[in-house]
């Protein structure tokens, strides 16, 4: 038989039962598509693999989607997927080719990545011009994007840009966010946003999240200018330290000039500091530990053990040793506990600032360690993910850190950090709920197949008349309402025999400060910045940026700017909240022009008036040239010369008509021309300190809806 696609779904099966390839593959079309019945990826698979194996190798594109994609009685097997679509790229099948590219640019099932490889297969699909408007418009955007990062190809964002912009025209909205971020490298952030707010008009869900996450950094970007400057961890601990030292030596200039000390006591002192000086440092701490041994009243012995334990005071950070310090810090924190104990009160203060300086030194060089860390977590494409894994391995030494430096950085990062390893968390959990679930569903799916089986094999036994094989009694079992109830009824028991699990639905998606539950039951409940020395306006900015990059929109964070700050930041909330007003102003009077020109009601406009005059006239000519032209055999043969005269004459009044159409024509795209120009002159006059925010349309923008329209009012 020729034609499948004519027969009954009951016919097909029979068919393809008695294994006919076509009728097979014809089968698992209807089942992967849902045509004529339920869609069912487990009955597209299992006849489509079969048409495969007995020739039909052109299904195998088809395999792959259906494998790529699964469904509710199919797990995905993105392994199968990969070697359907291999199939089909040999074949020339462009879809197939391009998601072959993607797997090996992510160097996805057991493929290494390979961006020449990708850059290979996305050319072929150019070449060959096959798939449709929607494969073609998507193989544009891969070259984009390829262009756009150097994958496979040399940099060049000019050239990624022509090509998003080729996918873009055919409607591919994946191909904004290519020009978004294309034209937010270059600088020319006026263009990034234009094309953001394309992409933010999109369908696409993930389209639209994207650019909306985008158009917002280019709004800050622009307003704010936000800089991220890293600090040198070197240089920050090398200051530390010199003022630490600046101070030792003046104790130390101060107690070799005070003779009040024991004589026998100073001469070990100053042999150990002889050692010290020498580099004989096995030496070094036994003559201190004499000093304390047998002068305990003398500060100088435990302050110096204190300093041979701390390599004379040197500053580290906690997150790059263990338990927050050396193993020898306990030995420290005692050893400067006795010395503030027996120190007399001339040398007080001294110990005291060298005791706080270095405290408060590592505290500073460990926050400094961790901004560095979120700066450049930021920069990275799974930020979320990778500040999730920084919180759930330093938690314990941020909290540390706050709790010794409550600050902006110090309580914004926490609070922020946990905010995101909790999203993570039940992301994380949420992923294996899923997994664990579609387990499940494999099992009950099996024992229902069973079931289904043991069924017909049941009724096969019971009427061998009527069921000679086990595809006649499933065929018969499926036309059976009560014994589909029944099946039903098991499916719904098999499923309550297992243990389902349900996704926490708990994300923090938009976090509000408020001084009341800000960092409830945590050590920073509470906090606000009191001090000067606590405010750090860049980072607030720079935190609120990097939530919003972890899908976390922060409101209310303006407590944590300076009076400053706060009021430059409440003025730029004010100024977005009057760009958005202004632009979705102007917007809704696009909108209402655009259905003026798509309508053109003649009562809006005597110009329209004009036109459907014009267009009478053209129809009544159009009308008249066909009929002089549809001339019988009776008019050919005896009045051949009349016939001729009537269609050259409708002819010419039909082409006059054609003109002065295509003048009409004219004149309303120019009326619209000069309607967008008066737009854009109105807004940018009444608005003129929104004009790098608020987009204005090319005068030519309702040119093709013109057209569009008059071209439906002549049909």
């Amino acid at each position: 038989m020729d034609n499948y696609t004519e027969l009954t779904l009951e016919e097909l099966t029979k068919l393809a039962s008695r294994r006919e390839e076509d009728a097979q593959a014809e089968l698992a079309y209807r089942y992967a598509m849902g045509v004529g019945t339920p869609k069912s990826a487990a009955k597209a698979a299992e006849w489509g693999e079969k048409a495969f194996s007995r020739g039909r190798t052109d299904i195998a594109p088809l395999l792959g989607k259906v494998f790529f994609n699964g469904g509710d009685d199919l797990a995905k097997d993105t392994a199968k997927a990969f070697k359907y679509f291999t199939e089909g790229a040999n074949q020339g099948d462009a879809e197939s080719i391009c998601t072959l590219a993607i797997d090996y640019y992510a160097g996805k099932n057991g493929v290494e990545r390979n961006c020449a490889k990708v850059y290979e297969y996305i050319f072929k699909v150019m070449m060959l011009g096959t798939g449709g408007e929607y494969v073609q418009s998507r193989a544009r955007c891969h070259l984009g994007y390829m262009y756009a990062n150097g994958c496979g190809v040399k940099k060049d964002l000019d050239e990624a840009v022509s090509w998003y912009l080729r996918a873009a025209s055919k409607g591919y909205s994946d191909a904004y966010i290519g020009l978004v971020e294309c034209f937010t490298e270059l600088g020319d952030l006026k263009r990034a946003l234009y094309y953001g707010e394309k992409a933010c008009d999109s369908e696409n869900e993930q389209v639209r999240l994207k650019a909306i996450e985008l158009c917002n950094g280019i709004v800050r970007k622009s307003a704010r200018g936000m800089a991220i400057t890293p600090k040198r961890l070197s240089d920050e601990a090398n200051a530390i330290d010199r003022e630490i030292h600046n101070v030792i030596r003046e104790l130390h200039e101060r107690t070799d000039k005070d003779t009040s000390f024991d004589a026998e006591a100073d001469r070990l002192v100053k042999n150990a500091e002889t050692y010290a000086r020498i580099g004989n440092y096995k030496r070094v701490f036994p003559a201190y530990e004499r000093v304390t041994d047998e002068y305990p009243h003398d500060f100088r012995g435990w302050y110096n053990l204190a300093r041979v334990f701390t390599d004379n005071f040197a500053v580290y950070s906690v997150f790059s040793v263990d338990d927050y310090g050396k193993r020898e810090q306990a030995e420290y924190r005692d050893n400067m506990v006795y010395a503030q104990r027996t120190v007399d009160e001339g040398y007080c203060d001294a110990i005291e600032n060298i005791r706080r300086m270095y405290s408060e030194g590592c505290v500073d060089l460990s926050v400094c360690e961790m901004v560095n860390t979120l700066y450049g977590i930021y920069a990275m494409d799974d930020c979320a993910e990778k500040a999730a894994e920084y919180a759930r391995k330093y938690e314990e030494k941020i909290t540390y850190l706050y709790e010794n430096k409550p600050c902006v950085e110090t309580a914004l990062t926490l609070h922020l950090l946990l905010n995101v390893l909790n999203n993570d968390n039940i992301a994380k959990y949420n992923a294996r709920v899923r997994q664990h679930n579609a387990s499940l569903d494999q099992k009950v799916a099996q024992a229902v197949e069973d079931y289904t089986i043991s069924l017909a094999q049941r009724m096969k036994i019971e009427n061998p008349k009527d069921d000679e094989t086990n595809d006649e009694a499933l065929e018969d079992i499926r036309e059976d309402a009560g014994i589909q109830a029944q099946i039903q009824e098991f499916r719904q028991s098999k499923k309550a025999s297992f243990e389902y699990y349900d996704e926490i639905s708990t994300m923090m998606h938009c976090d509000v400060y408020d001084s009341e539950s800000f960092g409830a039951e945590k050590a920073y409940e509470g906090y606000k910045p009191a001090r000067e020395c606590e405010y750090n306006d860049g980072f607030v900015d720079f935190i609120v940026a990097f939530a919003e990059k972890c899908g976390i929109q922060m409101r209310g964070y303006s407590a944590f700017y300076s009076p400053q700050g706060r009021e430059a930041y409440e003025k730029y909330i004010s100024q977005c909240a009057h760009w958005d007003n202004v632009r979705m102003e102007r917007f809704d009077k696009y909108i209402s022009l655009r259905e003026k020109y798509m309508v053109m009601n003649p009562a809006e406009d005597s110009i329209f008036v004009e036109l459907a005059e014009c267009i009478k006239e053209y129809n009544e000519y159009h009308h008249a040239f066909d009929k002089a032209s549809a001339s019988n055999v009776f008019k050919t043969v005896f009045k051949s010369k009349e016939a001729k005269e009537e269609v050259e004459e409708t002819a010419s009044d039909l082409e006059n008509a054609k003109a002065k159409l295509l003048d009409m024509t004219e004149r309303i795209k120019q009326r619209a021309r000069e309607e967008i120009v008066a737009l854009n002159e109105h807004y940018a006059q009444m608005h003129p300190e929104c004009a790098d925010y608020v987009i204005t349309h090319t005068e030519n923008i309702l040119d093709e809806a013109v057209t569009e329209s008059i071209e439906k009012l002549k049909a």
